[in-house]
Parts: C-alpha cells; structure tokens; sequence
C-alpha cells in the first residue's frame, strides 16, 4: 500500500504511515448489480438456491455482459444463506476489443 501523502510504500494493515504520521484512510470497494463498469472494482451479484441444493452443494453457470466465457461456479455443500464467495479477476472484453479482468463477488440466498 501506498501513503496517499508523502507516496512511501507502507504496510497494508496500517493506521499511518511509518515516514510521515499521515492518518491512513481506509477506501471501501464500491459494487455493482450485473454489469461490469469499467470504475468499479467489483461486480456483486446474488444467487437463490434451494435448501436441498444448500445441503448437497449447488451447481451454476452465470453470464455477464462483456465477459469472455460463461461463470461455472460450483458452490459447496452445507453453506449458510447470505454466504459470501468471491471469484478473483474474471476476464472480460470491453467495446475496443481490449481485455481486462474484474472481480465477482456472489452472495447465496436460500429460498
């Protein structure tokens, strides 16, 4: 991590930096419903299983608009609703034809 005032390099944990005393403040990672937008660092999607499907683990295949393949996603069984799992730099293609990568997070709903 970066001190955002005297640009020295500081732990990540930290509460100040260690060169100057700057307070260092904490950013909280903005999501987004479905489409991936090229400011946001995370796309938040929700998905509803059944409760046999928590018990035994469930299976899903979640598409996304720029995305270069289809997400298969195979969730564990015996998790809880509101369960969280983050899927870590889904490649995507934006409108020149660049690539790029963003991450998912999934939250599981029980129904």
């Amino acid at each position: 991590m970066v001190c955002n005032e005297c640009k020295k390099s500081i732990a990540k944990n930290s509460n100040y930096c260690k060169h100057c005393g700057t307070k260092v403040e904490k950013i909280k990672a903005a999501v987004t419903e479905g489409k991936p937008e090229s400011d946001s660092p995370v796309i938040f999607r929700e998905i509803q299983v059944t409760e046999e499907e928590a018990d035994t683990g469930a299976e899903r295949i979640l598409e996304f608009d720029g995305a270069l393949e289809p997400l298969h996603i195979i969730f564990p069984r015996l998790f809880c609703t509101g369960q969280l799992f983050m899927v870590k730099k889904f490649k995507f293609l934006n409108e020149q034809g660049k690539k790029y990568k963003k991450n998912i997070l999934i939250r599981v709903n029980i129904a």
